[in-house]
């Protein structure tokens, strides 16, 4: 058995239904909110109180949905892919923006 960083796995089971999976999205994009003032402050500290809103939450949900398309045009049929990862980047967005009221309805404890 071979351990270290190449070897290492993640694996998470698939929603098991729209519903799931929806609530899944959400609290991704709560959890960026509410994560990413520790992530800056470790990575930059000197960075800029605004570095840890909520609009640069969206800034990184934009990111990572721009890094997306090029792997979903890769895949399969195009406008199928790109209506993808919109729709994911709007339900992340969605939970980024309401996160406090996502934390309520899913019962869970904000980070911070």
């Amino acid at each position: 058995m071979v351990f270290g960083r190449s070897a290492a796995r993640v694996i998470h089971a698939w929603p098991a239904n729209a519903r799931s999976w929806l609530e899944v999205r959400l609290l991704r994009g709560a959890d960026t909110t509410s994560l990413l003032p520790h992530v800056v402050a470790h990575y930059a500290p000197r960075a800029p109180k605004v570095a840890t809103g909520k609009l640069a939450a969206l800034a990184v949900l934009a990111a990572r949905a721009v890094t997306a398309i090029p792997h979903a045009l890769r895949r399969g049929p195009r406008v199928r892919a790109l209506v993808l990862v919109a729709a994911v980047s709007v339900v992340d967005s969605i939970g980024c923006l309401a996160a406090a009221g996502i934390y309520r309805r899913y019962g869970v404890i904000a980070a911070g």
